[in-house]
């Protein structure tokens, strides 16, 4: 391995934060790759199709070009850290695939775990101190934990759900409905509330993308699911 470091990053909060830091001088790969919400039958391809009508992911997503710049890097025998979590599902699902992507390359993987530092649901929400900190704390991915984690990527690409989450530390394959009843419930609870607020609420549960949470209560809005005792008002 030489001197080389790339960091394989997920999402643009992360990725601009980390430019401000002391580690903006090893190479960064970008990925905004929604595997969680992503039909995965041309993930060999490297290409990715919403399973939700969201404005800005309507085209198909391809991240071919992440990818040819990752195999350039391990072609010249860097070293790879995948900024993870097992809160958040996105960075820890990119965990995954980027696993199985190497596994055969005969070359080490490593990973940090963001929850290692002060309990932090995710990379995306430190401070560049924070994440020069956490780079102290990374883990190298021993043989066994490749294959494991290869394995739940591979069973994730075989059962293809519309959308994956994290709960209770594991990853759900689920469909696109599961969480309106929580959500439901949700507003019973609260009476009159707002869009940001509820967002904000189940966030706090599931580790997720915001704006696929405003899609989910959006789509309860349009159903005109509605009740006396609650109501969602403006944002």
């Amino acid at each position: 391995m030489n001197n080389k470091v790339v960091e394989v990053v997920f999402g643009n909060s992360l990725y601009c934060t980390m430019k401000k830091s002391k580690l903006k001088s090893n190479k960064i790969i970008l990925f905004n790759t929604l595997f969680s919400v992503s039909n995965l039958s041309k993930i060999n391809e490297y290409k990715l199709n919403i399973n939700m009508n969201i404005e800005c992911y309507k085209e198909e997503k391809n991240f071919e070009k992440e990818i040819k710049l990752l195999d350039k890097y391990i072609k010249e025998n860097a070293k790879i850290r995948v900024w993870s979590s097992h809160k958040t599902i996105e960075p820890y699902l990119l965990l995954l695939f980027i696993v199985n992507h190497i596994k055969n390359k005969n070359i080490d993987i490593y990973v940090t775990y963001s929850e290692e530092l002060n309990n932090s649901i995710t990379p995306a929400c430190l401070t560049e101190t924070e994440l020069e900190e956490l780079s102290k704390l990374e883990h190298k991915i021993n043989e066994e934990e490749q294959k494991e984690y290869s394995k739940k990527w591979q069973n994730l690409i075989k059962t293809n759900s519309p959308m994956r989450i994290i709960e209770n530390n594991e990853i759900l394959s689920i469909d696109l409905n599961y969480l309106d009843e929580y959500i439901i419930n949700l507003l019973k609870e609260k009476g009159i509330t707002t869009i940001s607020k509820l967002t904000i609420e189940i966030m706090s549960k599931y580790h997720t993308q915001d704006l696929i949470i405003v899609y989910f209560i959006d789509k309860l809005i349009q159903k005109e699911i509605h009740d006396k005792d609650y109501c969602v008002v403006g944002i």
